[in-house]
């Protein structure tokens, strides 16, 4: 559990948690790929996770995921597309990863 003493990212958006608009926000940003994975079980928000673990070794993240590169390129292309959002983006990854995290302290999760 994090606390106000835990100042980083993950203790912060637990003192969120309850409130509607970083909801709201999560929604917004994961919602297109939410979506998809659940229709199609593609596997976009792992690949998300991956990419934002892996910042800027496109080769280590497509290996992390066991797949080849073209594959993985596949992958972004299609979540660039569905969040109509450039992944290269600094402020558009910051965005998302916290969405992530958020999203992992609401449901439960751990990637």
């Amino acid at each position: 559990m994090h606390r106000v003493e835990d100042v980083h990212v993950r203790g912060l958006l637990t003192m969120l948690g309850d409130d509607e608009r970083l909801r709201l926000f999560v929604d917004r940003e994961l919602r297109p790929l939410k979506e998809y994975d659940e229709r199609y079980k593609a596997g976009l928000i792992g690949t998300l996770w991956a990419l934002l673990r892996f910042p800027g070794n496109k080769s280590d993240t497509a290996a992390s995921l066991n797949m080849s590169r073209p594959a993985f390129y596949d992958r972004l292309n299609r979540i660039s597309k569905l969040l109509d959002a450039d992944l290269d983006d600094p402020d558009i990854r910051v965005s998302l990863h916290l969405a992530l995290i958020a999203d992992e302290l609401s449901t439960g999760t751990d990637r």
